[in-house]
């Protein structure tokens, strides 16, 4: 009896080994699992940061081609202003055109405006910046000569609304329509 409890101590010492080396290759593996799975919530982390500058890519590449529509846009209506107004100019004399100018007190810049604005009421809209990129001058510019003109009463200017609208008064339009 002796004997089969001294086997029966060793096979169950034997198992007993067994499952404490199943045990340590488990804990190796989840080891191993918890370390890729730190790989795999690293990697998340670097996808969510690209998505998001992906998105922020994408916005970004939204705005410029809207502007560019818009920009698009005011070329068009360049093209069709400068058009329209080198058909007038060559109808009309030079010396017509400057005795005109001459008439309201209009330096070159004035003139260009009020005609724009004549022609195309919705500048006024977009105030001295757009009215600078249809005529192709600086805004600074532009602006320091509108606000001359509203001086001269040559302009109204809208205050309340930023940018400022302008528009041009009915007497002036009037005197301008006269001498063409």
């Amino acid at each position: 009896m002796e004997r089969k409890t001294y086997i029966s101590l060793n096979s169950l010492e034997a198992r007993l080994q067994s499952l404490i080396d199943l045990v340590e290759s488990m804990k190796g593996r989840d080891r191993i699992l918890e370390e890729r799975l730190a790989y795999i919530e690293d990697d998340i982390t670097k996808i969510r940061f690209e998505l998001r500058r992906m998105r922020e890519m994408m916005e970004e590449l939204y705005q410029k081609t809207q502007q560019s529509v818009k920009e698009q846009r005011i070329k068009r209506r360049y093209e069709n202003y400068t058009s329209q107004y080198l058909s007038l100019s060559d109808a009309l004399s030079e010396k017509v055109v400057e005795k005109e100018r001459e008439l309201l007190g209009l330096s070159m810049t004035e003139e260009k405006i009020l005609r724009l604005l004549l022609q195309d009421p919705s500048y006024g809209i977009e105030g001295a910046t757009g009215i600078a990129r249809m005529l192709g001058m600086a805004r600074e510019h532009i602006a320091r000569t509108m606000k001359k003109m509203v001086e001269k009463g040559l302009l109204i200017r809208d205050e309340t609304k930023m940018p400022f609208t302008y528009r041009v008064p009915e007497e002036i339009k009037k005197k301008l329509l006269e001498k063409q």
